[in-house]
């Protein structure tokens, strides 16, 4: 994540520094978003083993009718943008930490071949954590094809690093981790429309081509020992964002404030038929929130 903000900044650097000649401004600030985030694996069940004694590689699978569901937290970082003539380059970049947690007895079962395990008797209540660590960058080039309307190219970068603790008097302890990223170029148009003096409505909306990847490992804590497995897997997905805000332009300082709203669907689909600790196959990804953001602009447009 570093290097890629270090090359969005050097970027930047290198797009101001063009020939004074130009109308070119750089415009510096933050981005907060409250985040309602309905992840892909939100259909991921608590579960509970019990192993058939008599039967080496068959086992019960207890699974809770509910989801894992919906988690939100306050999102936020740097936003950046160079605008040179028609041109602009911007990219925004969010980090948070999601935290959500589940419990409850596990109820349906279905019969699963699993290494032979010491036997257990029942099913029983299960407590699972997921602590995850998130960021987003949208980076995007426009072109103003007209003084309202512009075309945006974007590129979309979202990554998640998750780490989750299950506990049942059957199975014992369960931890794992799993690492997701996901890139993918996006098309999209772009709606300024001024309102009153100074005050703007912006309407963006992107679709989305991406490519995900996800690796796995699954530490088991079980009577007999503890049992550890990696897996990794691909995806092919499908996406887009869509944003609405009123911006408000504070010519005195150069500032402009912006306050609206951001949905974004992302839907995946398995490249190889394997998971890792979530599986988000033919699943959709649902965020929504309030965004605002606060932005600096520097002038260095030559009046000559």
């Amino acid at each position: 994540m570093k290097k890629i903000v270090l090359l969005c900044v050097t970027v930047f650097i290198l797009l101001a520094s063009l020939s004074m000649a130009r109308a070119v401004t750089l415009s510096v600030g933050g981005n907060l978003w409250y985040n309602w985030w309905i992840p892909a694996f939100k259909e991921g069940k608590l579960e509970s083993m019990v192993y058939a004694p008599s039967v080496p590689y068959l086992a019960y699978r207890f699974s809770d009718s509910r989801d894992i569901g919906s988690t939100s937290t306050v999102t936020g970082g740097p936003a950046l943008s160079v605008r040179i003539d028609r041109f602009s380059l911007s990219t925004v970049l969010v980090y948070a930490n999601y935290r959500v947690r589940n419990n409850g007895l596990t109820r349906s079962r279905n019969y699963i071949l699993y290494p032979a395990l010491p036997a257990s008797a029942a099913a029983a209540y299960v407590e699972s954590y997921l602590s995850i660590r998130r960021w987003d960058s949208d980076t995007t080039l426009s072109y103003s094809l007209t003084p309202v309307m512009s075309l945006l190219l974007g590129l979309k970068v979202q990554s998640y690093s998750l780490k989750s603790r299950t506990a049942d008097l059957v199975s014992g302890i369960v931890k794992a981790s799993d690492d997701f990223i996901t890139v993918g170029p996006g098309l999209g148009l772009g709606l300024t429309i001024p309102l009153v003096s100074d005050l703007f409505l912006i309407c963006n909306t992107t679709v989305f081509l991406l490519w995900s990847r996800q690796e796995a490992s699954k530490n088991i804590m079980v009577p007999s020992g503890v049992v550890i497995y990696f897996d990794d897997g691909s995806y092919f997905g499908l996406g887009t964002t869509v944003m609405v805000a009123g911006a408000y332009v504070l010519s005195s300082v150069n500032t402009t404030l912006a306050l609206g709203l951001r949905y974004q669907l992302l839907w995946y689909r398995s490249l190889d038929d394997r998971s890792g600790t979530v599986n988000v196959d033919r699943k959709m990804d649902h965020n929504c929130g309030i965004t605002l953001s606060a932005i600096y602009t520097f002038d260095f447009s030559n009046d000559d």
